[in-house]
């Protein structure tokens, strides 16, 4: 059973969260309450599994998710344009508050449920084992493109012609410099071990951009093909060093 808290100060948006998760079991509703100082200090005290947060309120609008002392958290909005930055701010997910319904809490709670299996089963300690030293491991040549599924088919994109990968609705796009943009269906993960670490670098939990497409850089944001992204603090060590400076 999982612990939820929902945070929120639109009645419309509780009462629509509360009928959906009371059709969900694995989810057990632990408390409800308004945005504030007050708000933040019972989250941290609960330490539940799940906060779905209405963002929109503004006072908590501009609170990060490492405040909140929570396993994950959820963000409702009316404006889903503000998904990137809410993401950068470590929201797990960011849903539309007039998407609010238990067909869409079912496929974002199961996406999370994956996700929790996954690592805990990939991470958990094991016990260590005596090896014999190996050879070390040839050099894998780098390779120049890939297939990616679009339109039903599979189509080869030369690794050069990316100028970034986004995050958008749980599908990827690559924009790519002919201004073509194509979508693929593949977690941010998984196709960022595809790429080759010495031509892309991930800058924020949402875009994979080509590292040698960069035109200009600063402290907290970057342009690549005339399109601004943020950098994430996370992030931002990593690419110093891919960028060496």
């Amino acid at each position: 059973m999982l612990t939820c808290v929902i945070l929120v100060n639109d009645s419309t948006i509780e009462k629509m969260l509360i009928h959906s998760i009371s059709k969900f079991p694995p989810i057990e509703i632990i408390d409800i309450f308004s945005g504030g100082i007050p708000a933040l200090e019972r989250l941290h005290k609960l330490k539940p599994d799940i906060c779905i947060v209405d963002v929109d309120d503004p006072n908590i609008a501009n609170v990060e998710v490492a405040e909140l002392g929570v396993g994950v958290a959820i963000a409702i909005t009316s404006d889903i344009e503000r998904s990137y930055a809410l993401i950068d701010k470590g929201f797990y997910d960011v849903v539309a508050s007039r998407d609010i319904s238990f067909e869409m809490l079912f496929r974002r709670v199961n996406r999370l449920l994956k996700f929790i299996y996954h690592f805990v089963h990939k991470y958990q300690p094991t016990e260590e084992k005596q090896t014999t030293p190996s050879a070390p491991a040839e050099e894998i040549p780098s390779k120049d493109s890939l297939f990616v599924r679009f339109n039903k088919k599979s189509v080869k994109v030369n690794l050069r012609d990316i100028l970034y990968v986004r995050n958008i609705n749980h599908a990827l796009e690559l924009s790519l410099t002919n201004g073509q943009v194509l979508q693929h269906s593949c977690t941010m993960k998984k196709f960022m071990k595809s790429l080759p670490s010495n031509q892309f670098v991930r800058i924020n939990n949402a875009t994979i951009v080509n590292h040698k497409k960069i035109n200009e850089i600063s402290k907290k944001e970057l342009n690549v093909g005339g399109k601004k992204f943020i950098v994430s603090k996370s992030y931002v060590d990593n690419l110093k060093k891919v960028l060496q400076f």
